[in-house]
Protein backbone atom coordinates (compact mmCIF):
# COMPACT_ATOMS: atom_id res chain seq x y z
CA UNK A 1 0.00 0.00 0.00
CA UNK A 2 0.89 3.29 -1.11
CA UNK A 3 1.77 5.87 1.79
CA UNK A 4 -1.28 8.33 -0.07
CA UNK A 5 -3.62 6.03 0.17
CA UNK A 6 -2.96 5.42 3.62
CA UNK A 7 -3.22 9.35 4.04
CA UNK A 8 -6.30 9.74 2.33
CA UNK A 9 -7.98 6.19 4.50
CA UNK A 10 -7.07 8.03 7.83
CA UNK A 11 -8.75 11.90 6.34
CA UNK A 12 -11.16 9.90 5.12
CA UNK A 13 -12.36 8.59 8.30
CA UNK A 14 -11.49 11.08 10.59
CA UNK A 15 -11.15 14.83 10.20
CA UNK A 16 -7.35 14.77 10.81
CA UNK A 17 -4.37 15.09 8.38
CA UNK A 18 -1.41 12.91 9.24
CA UNK A 19 2.26 13.09 7.82
CA UNK A 20 4.30 10.36 5.38
CA UNK A 21 6.66 9.97 8.07
CA UNK A 22 3.68 8.23 10.60
CA UNK A 23 1.98 6.60 7.65
CA UNK A 24 5.24 4.89 6.92
CA UNK A 25 5.22 4.09 10.72
CA UNK A 26 1.93 2.41 10.63
CA UNK A 27 2.46 0.40 7.37
CA UNK A 28 5.78 -0.77 8.95
CA UNK A 29 3.59 -1.93 12.16
CA UNK A 30 1.15 -3.51 9.93
CA UNK A 31 3.27 -5.72 8.28
CA UNK A 32 5.72 -6.52 10.64
CA UNK A 33 6.65 -10.10 10.30
CA UNK A 34 6.54 -12.68 13.10
CA UNK A 35 9.89 -14.11 11.97
CA UNK A 36 12.48 -11.06 10.87
CA UNK A 37 16.05 -12.12 8.95
CA UNK A 38 18.81 -10.42 9.71
CA UNK A 39 22.98 -10.53 9.12
CA UNK A 40 26.17 -8.63 9.71
CA UNK A 41 29.63 -8.75 8.80
CA UNK A 42 32.44 -10.59 10.40
CA UNK A 43 35.59 -8.71 10.68
CA UNK A 44 37.92 -11.26 10.17
CA UNK A 45 40.67 -13.05 7.29
CA UNK A 46 37.92 -14.78 6.13
CA UNK A 47 35.36 -12.53 5.87
CA UNK A 48 31.62 -13.69 5.59
CA UNK A 49 28.19 -12.46 7.15
CA UNK A 50 26.92 -13.71 10.57
CA UNK A 51 22.98 -14.35 9.40
CA UNK A 52 20.07 -15.53 11.98
CA UNK A 53 16.69 -15.89 11.82
CA UNK A 54 15.29 -14.29 14.88
CA UNK A 55 11.49 -14.25 16.57
CA UNK A 56 9.86 -12.21 19.84
CA UNK A 57 9.46 -13.98 22.73
CA UNK A 58 6.41 -13.65 25.21
CA UNK A 59 7.61 -10.76 26.81
CA UNK A 60 8.48 -9.23 23.30
CA UNK A 61 12.41 -9.48 23.41
CA UNK A 62 14.44 -11.01 20.57
CA UNK A 63 14.47 -14.93 20.93
CA UNK A 64 17.28 -16.16 18.45
CA UNK A 65 16.25 -19.18 16.26
CA UNK A 66 19.48 -20.21 14.96
CA UNK A 67 22.60 -19.01 13.36
CA UNK A 68 24.96 -19.25 10.80
CA UNK A 69 28.36 -18.07 8.96
CA UNK A 70 27.61 -17.82 5.62
CA UNK A 71 29.31 -16.04 2.67
CA UNK A 72 27.08 -13.27 1.98
CA UNK A 73 23.48 -12.84 3.08
CA UNK A 74 21.65 -14.09 -0.02
CA UNK A 75 18.21 -16.16 -1.20
CA UNK A 76 20.63 -19.64 -1.40
CA UNK A 77 21.77 -18.52 2.07
CA UNK A 78 19.07 -18.53 3.53
CA UNK A 79 18.28 -21.85 2.26
CA UNK A 80 21.03 -23.40 3.12
CA UNK A 81 21.78 -21.94 6.49
CA UNK A 82 24.43 -23.72 7.80
CA UNK A 83 26.40 -26.58 6.31
CA UNK A 84 26.93 -25.12 2.83
CA UNK A 85 27.95 -21.86 3.15
CA UNK A 86 30.05 -22.70 6.54
CA UNK A 87 32.25 -24.96 4.11
CA UNK A 88 32.40 -22.16 1.76
CA UNK A 89 33.81 -19.78 3.65
CA UNK A 90 36.27 -22.49 5.71
CA UNK A 91 37.51 -23.49 2.18
CA UNK A 92 39.06 -20.27 1.35
CA UNK A 93 41.76 -20.74 3.68
CA UNK A 94 41.46 -24.16 3.90
CA UNK A 95 41.03 -26.21 0.69
CA UNK A 96 41.60 -29.57 -0.08
CA UNK A 97 39.77 -32.46 -1.37
CA UNK A 98 40.52 -34.35 1.60
CA UNK A 99 39.14 -31.12 4.31
CA UNK A 100 36.05 -31.11 2.28
CA UNK A 101 35.27 -34.76 2.31
CA UNK A 102 36.08 -34.83 6.26
CA UNK A 103 33.29 -31.92 6.77
CA UNK A 104 30.21 -33.18 4.75
CA UNK A 105 30.81 -36.76 6.54
CA UNK A 106 30.82 -34.66 9.95
CA UNK A 107 28.04 -32.36 8.92
CA UNK A 108 25.68 -35.22 7.67
CA UNK A 109 26.81 -38.20 10.84
CA UNK A 110 23.50 -38.94 12.44
CA UNK A 111 24.92 -39.48 16.07
CA UNK A 112 27.27 -37.96 18.34
CA UNK A 113 30.65 -40.68 18.16
CA UNK A 114 30.69 -40.49 14.78
CA UNK A 115 30.33 -36.73 14.18
CA UNK A 116 33.52 -36.33 17.34
CA UNK A 117 35.48 -39.21 15.50
CA UNK A 118 35.03 -36.97 11.59
CA UNK A 119 36.09 -34.23 13.88
CA UNK A 120 39.07 -35.38 15.30
CA UNK A 121 40.10 -36.56 12.02
CA UNK A 122 39.92 -33.44 10.57
CA UNK A 123 41.90 -32.04 13.16
CA UNK A 124 44.49 -34.09 12.13
CA UNK A 125 44.85 -33.13 8.77
CA UNK A 126 44.79 -29.85 9.40
CA UNK A 127 44.20 -27.95 12.97
CA UNK A 128 43.64 -24.82 11.70
CA UNK A 129 40.67 -26.12 9.48
CA UNK A 130 39.15 -27.45 12.77
CA UNK A 131 39.48 -24.31 15.02
CA UNK A 132 38.12 -21.82 12.34
CA UNK A 133 34.83 -24.19 12.26
CA UNK A 134 34.67 -24.32 16.00
CA UNK A 135 35.67 -21.22 16.99
CA UNK A 136 33.30 -18.31 14.82
CA UNK A 137 30.49 -19.76 16.46
CA UNK A 138 31.40 -20.87 20.25
CA UNK A 139 31.41 -17.35 21.56
CA UNK A 140 27.97 -17.42 20.05
CA UNK A 141 26.85 -20.85 21.58
CA UNK A 142 28.49 -19.40 25.09
CA UNK A 143 26.18 -16.05 25.11
CA UNK A 144 23.09 -17.75 24.10
CA UNK A 145 23.77 -20.65 26.47
CA UNK A 146 24.11 -17.75 29.64
CA UNK A 147 21.25 -15.72 28.40
CA UNK A 148 18.89 -18.35 28.49
CA UNK A 149 19.62 -19.54 31.94
CA UNK A 150 19.26 -15.98 32.83
CA UNK A 151 15.86 -15.71 31.43
CA UNK A 152 14.90 -18.65 32.98
CA UNK A 153 15.83 -17.45 36.88
CA UNK A 154 14.54 -13.85 36.07
CA UNK A 155 11.21 -15.09 34.74
CA UNK A 156 10.88 -16.72 38.31
CA UNK A 157 10.29 -13.63 40.05
CA UNK A 158 7.47 -12.99 38.39
CA UNK A 159 4.11 -13.30 39.67
CA UNK A 160 2.12 -12.42 37.29
CA UNK A 161 -0.07 -14.50 34.52
CA UNK A 162 1.42 -12.12 31.89
CA UNK A 163 4.78 -11.15 31.11
CA UNK A 164 6.30 -7.46 32.37
CA UNK A 165 6.77 -5.72 29.31
CA UNK A 166 3.18 -6.61 28.09
CA UNK A 167 1.40 -5.79 31.32
CA UNK A 168 3.15 -2.13 31.44
CA UNK A 169 1.75 -1.94 27.72
CA UNK A 170 -1.91 -2.79 28.91
CA UNK A 171 -1.48 -0.33 31.73
CA UNK A 172 -1.48 2.47 28.95
CA UNK A 173 -4.12 1.10 26.78
CA UNK A 174 -6.21 1.12 30.38
CA UNK A 175 -5.41 4.77 30.74
CA UNK A 176 -6.28 5.74 27.40
CA UNK A 177 -9.38 3.98 27.46
CA UNK A 178 -10.86 6.02 29.99
CA UNK A 179 -11.98 8.55 26.67
CA UNK A 180 -14.23 5.59 25.08
CA UNK A 181 -17.45 5.27 26.18
CA UNK A 182 -18.52 1.44 25.48
CA UNK A 183 -22.26 1.16 24.41
CA UNK A 184 -23.43 -2.28 24.68
CA UNK A 185 -24.81 -3.88 21.20
CA UNK A 186 -26.07 -7.19 22.78
CA UNK A 187 -24.00 -10.28 23.81
CA UNK A 188 -20.54 -9.42 23.25
CA UNK A 189 -20.49 -7.06 20.98
CA UNK A 190 -20.22 -3.53 21.42
CA UNK A 191 -19.48 0.17 19.77
CA UNK A 192 -17.33 2.39 21.54
CA UNK A 193 -17.30 6.13 21.06
CA UNK A 194 -15.33 9.41 21.58
CA UNK A 195 -17.03 12.88 20.31
CA UNK A 196 -17.50 11.65 16.03
CA UNK A 197 -15.20 8.42 16.25
CA UNK A 198 -16.63 5.38 16.62
CA UNK A 199 -15.65 1.51 16.29
CA UNK A 200 -17.20 -1.83 16.56
CA UNK A 201 -15.81 -4.65 18.92
CA UNK A 202 -16.53 -8.33 19.77
CA UNK A 203 -14.86 -9.68 22.66
CA UNK A 204 -15.49 -13.58 21.49
CA UNK A 205 -13.88 -12.67 18.47
CA UNK A 206 -11.45 -10.42 20.08
CA UNK A 207 -11.84 -8.19 17.68
CA UNK A 208 -11.98 -4.29 17.01
CA UNK A 209 -12.44 -2.35 14.14
CA UNK A 210 -9.76 -0.25 14.74
CA UNK A 211 -7.94 -3.57 14.09
CA UNK A 212 -5.07 -2.48 17.06
CA UNK A 213 -6.21 -5.70 18.63
CA UNK A 214 -6.91 -7.86 15.53
CA UNK A 215 -3.07 -7.39 15.30
CA UNK A 216 -1.13 -7.32 18.64
CA UNK A 217 -3.29 -10.09 20.25
CA UNK A 218 -3.68 -7.25 23.07
CA UNK A 219 -6.79 -6.02 23.98
CA UNK A 220 -6.79 -2.07 22.84
CA UNK A 221 -8.04 0.86 24.72
CA UNK A 222 -11.39 0.41 22.69
CA UNK A 223 -11.93 -3.15 24.16
CA UNK A 224 -10.50 -2.32 27.52
CA UNK A 225 -13.50 -0.12 27.87
CA UNK A 226 -15.82 -3.04 26.73
CA UNK A 227 -14.17 -5.02 29.47
CA UNK A 228 -14.46 -2.85 32.49
CA UNK A 229 -18.44 -2.37 31.14
CA UNK A 230 -18.86 -6.20 31.82
CA UNK A 231 -16.70 -5.77 34.33
CA UNK A 232 -14.31 -8.42 33.77
CA UNK A 233 -10.03 -8.64 34.35
CA UNK A 234 -8.96 -7.23 31.05
CA UNK A 235 -5.31 -9.49 31.52
CA UNK A 236 -7.77 -12.98 30.60
CA UNK A 237 -8.28 -11.25 26.63
CA UNK A 238 -4.28 -11.20 26.82
CA UNK A 239 -3.19 -13.89 24.08
CA UNK A 240 -1.64 -17.20 25.70
CA UNK A 241 1.47 -16.00 23.92
CA UNK A 242 2.10 -13.33 26.27
CA UNK A 243 1.63 -15.18 29.05
CA UNK A 244 4.90 -16.74 31.45
CA UNK A 245 4.02 -19.90 31.14
CA UNK A 246 4.44 -19.91 27.43
CA UNK A 247 8.05 -17.55 28.29
CA UNK A 248 9.26 -20.90 30.19
CA UNK A 249 8.11 -22.57 27.44
CA UNK A 250 10.38 -21.09 24.91
CA UNK A 251 13.61 -20.33 27.46
CA UNK A 252 13.14 -24.48 28.55
CA UNK A 253 15.66 -25.93 26.18
CA UNK A 254 18.90 -25.83 27.92
CA UNK A 255 22.36 -25.35 26.23
CA UNK A 256 24.78 -28.57 27.07
CA UNK A 257 27.72 -27.16 28.29
CA UNK A 258 30.91 -28.05 26.71
CA UNK A 259 33.96 -28.98 27.51
CA UNK A 260 36.63 -26.64 25.62
CA UNK A 261 39.74 -29.24 25.37
CA UNK A 262 37.55 -31.87 23.60
CA UNK A 263 35.82 -29.90 20.69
Amino acid sequence: MKLKDIQDAVHKKFPLNISARKASRAREKAIEPIIGLDSCHLMTKSGGQLITPVARDPNEEYLPLAYAVVEAETKDSWTWIYCRHLYNNLRKNHPGVLIREFFWKAAKATYKAKFDRLMDELKGIDEDAHICVCLQLESIRLYLMTRFQENRQKIMKVESEICLKVLKRLHREKTASSRWLACWAGDTQFEVKNGLQSFTLDLAKGHCSWRKWDTTSKPCAHAVSCIFFNRQDVEQYVHRCFHVSTYKACYEPVFAPINRQNM
